[in-house]
């Protein structure tokens, strides 16, 4: 997966591999052999969590080749042992698009806002305390709060939690006491808010 800048740069964002033997699982008695001419679906992991904004003018780009080599092992297109010297094989593959058979990408949308000006709110919201230990409570005296989830310096999610719909309130929303963040270590860390007006992002401390 690229992104495609207005001068024709092309810059890699996300890479996957999935060796059609494997296309159904993983044990010996999932794997087998694809014949020529024969179509079959598969999907194609892209093993990392990123996020980004396509700037305007740029495009998304889908590459699709038989080896990455040496970022994954050579596929020598044989059917044959892997990993093991032998003749290689040119493989030739189609890219069906069309009404019967098509190819697709799936691109999520996480906590997308519905307008830039959403992201206005952070000024709203009150971690406390902050440094924490144990215990982070969040509120505000304008918006209610959907949810709330951790992130780490690396963008991985580690804790999040939902507020059912019938505690969402107008004015003094406050989290439940029991939102705990014990279980992770001392360091800083990004919470991000889902609200009534859009979404925002808060940065706090654990020390201990």
């Amino acid at each position: 997966l690229t992104d495609v800048y207005p001068n024709g740069k092309s810059m890699l964002l996300l890479d996957g591999i999935r060796r059609m033997r494997f296309r159904t699982g993983f044990t010996i008695n999932d794997t087998s052999n694809i014949s020529p001419g024969t179509i079959y679906p598969v999907d194609v992991e892209l093993f990392a969590n990123t996020a980004i904004t396509f700037l305007a003018g740029h495009s998304i780009r889908v590459d699709i080749t038989s080896s990455n080599y040496p970022r994954f092992d050579s596929n020598l297109n044989n059917g044959q042992t892997m990993y093991v010297a032998g003749d290689t094989l040119i493989a030739e593959n189609t890219v069906y698009m069309n009404s019967a058979n098509a190819s697709y990408i799936t691109l999520p949308l996480e906590n997308f806002p519905d307008a830039i000006n959403e992201v206005s709110v952070e000024d709203e919201f009150n971690l406390y305390p902050n440094p924490c230990s144990n215990k982070l409570a969040i509120s505000s005296l304008q918006f209610a709060i959907k949810s709330v989830s951790i992130y780490n310096p690396l963008g991985e999610m580690l804790l999040a939690v939902s507020l059912p719909p019938d505690s969402y309130r107008d004015a003094n929303c406050l989290l439940p006491t029991d939102f705990d963040v014990h279980s992770l270590p001392p360091g800083i860390y990004f919470l991000t808010i889902e609200s009534s007006k859009g979404i925002a992002t808060k940065k706090f401390t654990i020390l201990r």
